[in-house]
């Protein structure tokens, strides 16, 4: 017994749990350790304390009422749950057993109590509480379920939503809403969603207790044990059946829009009334929502009887497809309707009583009438099932439908009536590519359907319309000017498309007058082609004028060469460097060898080849092809070309063209450039270089003469020798019979024959052999050595000649000689100078000539420069030229030399290509035509202002394989012109041609650049007048929404909020958007005015960073203010300075991301200097420059993240410049950016000038 007490003692003492023991009154005896550790108070203070007094003030009282009757009662055990105060104030819960302890007469004498911790099942406890009574309060009905789907907890909502009570569903499987609507296969996917562990989610139609049906939706969710198996399901349910009905309703209006607008489609359809009918009937009856059968039919009304006929049917049967054919009015019950002119509707046809309907099972009709102008024209036949109720919206709709279809009958039948009449027009309309409007005072009566498609309309939308509706705003005023003008002269306008774009067309307007009804033809005709065509040939024309002004350039360079291989050398530098190709050389060619000799190519690679004597046969290669053929060469790709071969020189060449230089028709050589670039090179080089080839060609000529020229000077001394032989030879051979001229009394005379042997040889020590015998004294005549003659005296036989006398006759023969030989070679050298003079005379000409052609871009001026300084220079009779007509069959005078060459230009002479002329036969055969002696030409054609003509040259010019006219000289001298005469004209011929064609195609450049001036002035200012129009339906759009947003028109559910703030906020994106562009089209048209004011800059700063604290506030960014002390008041436009700082601020807080943005103002001598400061990703120092420009943004990420238009910081550059400051920006990629901008303290009201405008865009 002793061992059991000490045992139980020490389990006692060793518990953890509180365990002691009280008197009657509760006040403690024993308290063991635990008891001591868990309140905190000492064994001391424990004894003799009252147990109450550890329990919380609140539960005392249950506590003294709790063990009171315990103790009256003699409860032996009990169990009790309260709350005791530790110590140290701490909240404690604990659960005790209290055991009344009672002596030996059984009379209670203590309390024994062991008690446990169940501080944290009670805090659990009130956490489910708390959750328990939020899920009671949940909107959302909430059911817990068993694995098995056995209900075992549901909420408030749940409750309120089905009608059941908890008593009634809890322990009930949920298949007790189950409403049969859906298939089981729905139900099954649902169980094996949830079976396997997954959360199913979708919407459910169930039954509510009282039978009715709702829509929920519902999303159930498996609940695990530890071991992953199944123990729960939790089902969230929100009843949505409202909601159903109005998006139900809402997709049934819809619907109904969908179906009358297809109506509506049909009604302005093309296709034939019986189709369109049959179209509109099986339109109707596949509408799902209309509780109809899919059979039904459409009667009409023919002629003026009162009999419906069958026009279209659905699936009626043969029976009734005879029964029905023919219907009076009144019989049936479409008749009834077709009699009343209302709709007739029964819900069950006996078919007993109805013999139509014999056969067929009960059914109900809707009946209604189709009526045009009050007239019944047809009937609408629909079947619906038996017992169906009428719906009166079912009704509007069918009664709606029924109007479209009259519109679509009345049309129809209009068509009809016009159709023999139209189909031969429409025909020969629809034939033609272009648009044509017939129209009335502007409505429109009939167009094709080139017209329709060009505008982007269904040709039925288009009659009726207003012809204005179809014009560009900005021609407006034009067109009404001439809508019912009898004006038909072609005039071009702005075409507006159904979707909003324009386009440019050309109007052509005839007018018909019939029986005093005045119709207007308008033909319209798409010149966006030709336009794009203009930009084009205006772009080629600005490059072609660039490349003639080098050529130009180019030339004058190598005419000033001084010999021919400086010539080649400039050559090759100015092609090289003027027009930037990969490689440049020039090849000679040597007909000896018949080979391309290189004499020049460019930089070192020029000069290797050079050294290594490169040459190419003549016909292999680019460049002996050019050579051989006489014709240029073009490989824009040489990779494209199998037999063409690299030079290693050279790796990088991807293109080639080789041009021959030859004149008239003798080739010099060949020009060879190459590109490191494929497709780089094209015709338009082909056509420079060609020109420029006949340039090089003519200079090499030229110097060649020159050259030779030169050193026939410097050979004159050393060919004197040569040419006194020659002179004496020539001489001798001339004279065969004169030998010689005789001296006497009688004067001069000639020596007809020489005697065999010379008289006195014997006194004449230096007699010639090769000299005619002469008697007497002969001294020889001698030049230099040479004997060019002899000097005879003859000698009196009485009186022979004295010593001093031969001494005086051969000093006398010296002079002689002397005398004849200068004679003879100024006689010769005069000769030579005339042809070089002459030659020379020429070729000045063709350079003067040349020279103007390529300065004069006028036609008419450079045509007539070119005759006048033709028959001035080459001292001719007349010149002309005719040009090819566009019809290629006439040859047209355009410029004539001197005031006769006037006259007959404008006369407008002209010569068929087929006639008897010398002009149309050098056009027929290309080549020129000498005719000497027109007096004996057969088809020399004469003109009367031209009557002392005796010879005529003609001469085609040619461009590439174009005839571009006739050069026509004429010589009032017979045998006036020769070979040498049409090789010269052949290269002036052909300056003319290339340089006719430059003029040509500047003219044509000049006339595109004006008209595209023109259109870029008419869309700034459009876009400029637009403001208006753009903002007002915007501002509507916004101010609805704003309306809708203040619950102005009631309240709006959550989502509806959120779609009607999208909307709001999306506007208002929109125009802010729109309002740059206007802003920007304002500015660049000449109407952004600037409205000064003097601005207090401190309260603007203000108001900048109170707009852009909240922007700052939700990137945490920091903004600072630093304004100069001295900075006060400034006089500028106060909307657009406010624009040019929200713009850079705005910009600084979106590109940066974490730091700060800094505004300062200070004052200056003049200005106010402006920055705005922030440290954020800053600018590439390469992107900076475009950082001004329209429609760009630094980079093309930032343009994705941030958006924009990439208009502001152009609009602020403006407006700065406006005001007559300035602005820059200096930024370090990847540490911020710092943008400055100063404006004037007293700046002068400026507003922009439209041309000024024009000029900068």
């Amino acid at each position: 017994m002793q061992t059991e007490q000490i045992t139980y003692q020490q389990l006692v003492e060793t518990a953890n749990d509180i365990i002691f023991t009280t008197d009657l009154k509760g006040h403690f005896t024993y308290v063991n350790p635990a008891t001591i550790r868990i309140t905190g108070f000492s064994e001391s203070e424990l004894i003799g304390m009252c147990f109450l007094e550890l329990i919380r003030p609140d539960y005392r009282d249950e506590a003294m009422t709790f063990f009171t009757r315990q103790v009256e009662e003699k409860i032996q055990a009990t169990y009790f749950e309260c709350p005791i105060i530790l110590e140290n104030k701490e909240l404690y819960w604990i659960a005790q057993n209290t055991q009344l302890v009672f002596d030996k007469e059984g009379q209670p004498v203590a309390f024994q109590v062991v008690a446990r911790d169940i501080t944290d099942w009670k805090q659990a406890e009130q956490q489910l509480e708390i959750q328990n009574t939020a899920l009671q309060s949940a909107a959302n009905g909430i059911t817990i379920t068993d694995e098995k789907g056995k209900i075992l907890w549901v909420n408030k909502a749940f409750t309120q939503l089905t009608q059941y009570s908890p008593e009634k569903v809890i322990g009930k499987n949920m298949n007790i809403l189950k409403s049969g609507v859906h298939e089981p296969a729905y139900y099954q996917d649902l169980w094996e969603t949830i079976s396997s562990g997954n959360v199913w989610q979708g919407e459910i139609v169930n039954r509510r207790k009282d039978g009715s049906l709702y829509v929920e939706e519902m999303t159930i969710t498996p609940v695990k044990a530890t071991g992953k198996e199944i123990t729960h399901f939790i089902a969230v349910k929100q009843d949505i059946s409202e909601r159903k009905e109005k998006e139900d309703q809402i997709e049934k209006n819809q619907k109904t829009r969908e179906a009358l607008n297809a109506l509506l489609q049909l009604a302005l359809a093309e296709d034939p009334l019986q189709d369109l009918l049959q179209q509109a009937l099986d339109l109707l009856l596949a509408l799902p929502w209309l509780k109809i059968q899919e059979k039904g039919s459409i009667f009409l009304v023919e002629g003026n009887e009162d009999i419906l006929t069958l026009a279209v049917e659905h699936d009626l049967g043969k029976p009734l497809l005879t029964k029905c054919a023919r219907v009076p009015f009144g019989h049936c019950l479409c008749g009834q309707a077709a009699a009343s002119g209302s709709t007739v509707f029964a819900n069950c046809v006996d078919h007993n009583h109805v013999i139509q309907y014999k056969g067929m099972p009960p059914h109900g009709h809707i009946n209604v009438p189709v009526m045009v102008d009050d007239k019944v024209v047809g009937v609408l036949n629909l079947y619906v099932e038996e017992g169906h109720k009428q719906d009166a919206q079912e009704i509007a709709f069918l009664e709606a439908a029924a109007k479209t279809l009259a519109a679509l009958i009345k049309r129809k039948r209009v068509e009809i009536a016009l159709r023999e009449s139209e189909a031969r027009f429409r025909r020969l309309a629809d034939a033609t590519l272009e648009g044509i409007i017939i129209h009335e005072n502007g409505k429109i009566v009939e167009i094709n359907n080139a017209l329709a498609q060009m505008m982007g309309y269904d040709p039925a939308q288009l009659l009726g319309m207003d012809i204005l509706d179809l014009v560009a705003p900005a021609h407006l005023e034009t067109v009404k000017s001439r809508i019912n003008s009898t004006d038909e002269k072609s005039y071009e306008i702005e075409a507006l498309r159904q979707d909003g774009s324009t386009f440019p067309v050309e109007l052509v307007v005839r007018v018909l007058s019939q029986e005093g009804k005045i119709t207007r033809f308008v033909s319209v005709r798409d010149i966006t082609e030709r336009k794009q065509l203009e930009a084009k040939v205006h772009k080629a024309l600005k490059r072609r004028e660039r490349e003639v002004q080098l050529s130009i350039q180019m030339a004058q360079e190598i005419a000033a060469a001084a010999d021919i291989q400086e010539l080649y050398s400039r050559v090759v530098s100015q092609v090289q460097e003027q027009f930037g190709y990969y490689h440049t050389q020039l090849l000679r060619y040597d007909a000896a060898l018949d080979s391309i000799m290189l004499i020049e190519g460019y930089g070192e690679v020029g000069r290797q080849m050079k050294e290594l004597n490169h040459s190419v046969p003549l016909g292999v290669g680019l460049i002996g092809m050019a050579a051989a053929l006489s014709a240029s060469v073009l490989r824009p790709d040489v990779s494209q070309d199998p037999t063409w071969q690299g030079n290693p020189l050279l790796p990088d060449t991807k293109g080639e063209l080789a041009v021959p230089i030859k004149l008239r028709d003798t080739i010099l050589g060949v020009l060879d450039v190459q590109s490191d670039k494929a497709g780089a090179l094209d015709e338009n080089d082909q056509l420079i270089l060609e020109g420029l080839c006949g340039q090089i060609a003519v200079a090499i000529e030229t110097t060649t003469l020159r050259e030779e020229m030169e050193g026939r000077l410097r050979e004159l001394d050393a060919l004197q020798r040569q040419l006194s032989r020659k002179g004496w030879q020539a001489y001798q051979a001339e004279k065969v019979e004169v030998e010689g001229y005789k001296y006497d009394h009688s004067g001069v005379s000639p020596i007809l024959s020489a005697p065999e042997t010379a008289v006195n040889g014997s006194a004449n020590t230096n007699q010639l052999t090769d000299l005619p015998a002469i008697e007497g004294e002969i001294k020889p005549l001698i030049v230099r050595g040479e004997k060019i003659g002899a000097l005879s005296v003859e000698d009196d036989l009485e009186r022979p000649l004295t010593e001093d006398e031969l001494e005086f006759l051969e000093a006398i023969s010296r002079e002689v000689a002397d005398a004849l030989e200068a004679a003879r070679l100024f006689e010769q050298t005069q000769d030579a100078l005339a042809v070089q003079e002459k030659l020379a005379t020429e070729l000045e000409t063709v350079a003067q000539v040349s020279t103007a052609a390529s300065t004069i871009l006028d036609v008419e001026a450079l045509l007539q420069a070119v005759v006048d300084l033709a028959k001035s220079s080459f001292n001719l009779y007349h010149a002309h030229i005719y040009l090819m007509h566009e019809s290629n069959t006439r040859l047209i005078l355009k410029a004539g030399a001197g005031n006769i060459g006037r006259l007959m230009t404008l006369e407008g002479r002209e010569i068929n290509i087929y006639a008897e002329s010398l002009v149309a036969r050098a056009a027929r055969t290309r080549e020129g035509v000498i005719a000497n002696n027109v007096r004996k030409t057969v088809d020399y054609l004469p003109h009367p202002l031209l009557p002392h003509t005796q010879s005529e040259l003609a001469v085609p010019m040619i461009v590439g394989e174009k005839l571009v006219g006739i050069l026509d000289l004429q010589s009032d001298r017979a045998d006036f012109f020769s070979e040498d005469d049409l090789r010269t004209q052949k290269t002036l011929a052909s300056q003319i041609a290339v340089a006719i064609e430059n003029a040509q195609q500047y003219a044509e450049q000049v006339q595109t650049s004006e008209k595209l001036r023109e259109v870029d002035l008419l869309k700034s200012e459009f876009l400029a007048s637009m403001s208006h129009e753009l903002r007002t339906p915007l501002n509507s759009i916004i101010g609805f929404a704003d309306v809708l947003l203040e619950g102005l028109d009631g309240e709006l559910n959550e989502r509806m909020e959120e779609d009607v703030r999208l909307i709001r906020n999306s506007g208002d994106h929109l125009r802010n958007l729109i309002g740059d562009i206007l802003d920007m089209s304002k500015i660049e048209s000449g109407r952004m005015e600037l409205r000064y004011e003097e601005i207090d800059l401190r309260y603007m700063a203000d108001d900048i960073m109170a707009l852009a604290a909240p922007l700052a506030q939700e990137k945490n960014l920091r903004l600072h203010l630093e304004i100069d002390k001295n900075v006060q008041t400034i006089t500028a436009d106060r909307t657009r300075l406010r624009q040019v700082l929200w713009n850079i601020m705005g910009n600084a807080i979106k590109f940066t991301e974490e730091g700060s943005v800094t505004l300062t103002m200070q004052n200056e001598t003049d200005h106010l200097l402006i920055a705005i400061r922030d440290t954020g990703i800053g600018i590439k120092e390469e992107h900076i420059p475009i950082v001004f420009e329209q429609f760009r943004q630094v980079d093309g990420s930032l343009n994705r993240a941030a958006g924009g238009t990439g208009l502001g910081m152009p609009i602020t550059k403006k407006l700065v410049n406006l005001h007559g400051g300035e602005i820059w920006v200096e930024s370090v990629y990847g540490q911020g950016s710092t943008f400055f901008f100063t404006i004037p303290y007293n700046p002068a009201p400026v507003k922009i000038q439209a041309a000024e405008a024009t000029a900068r865009v």
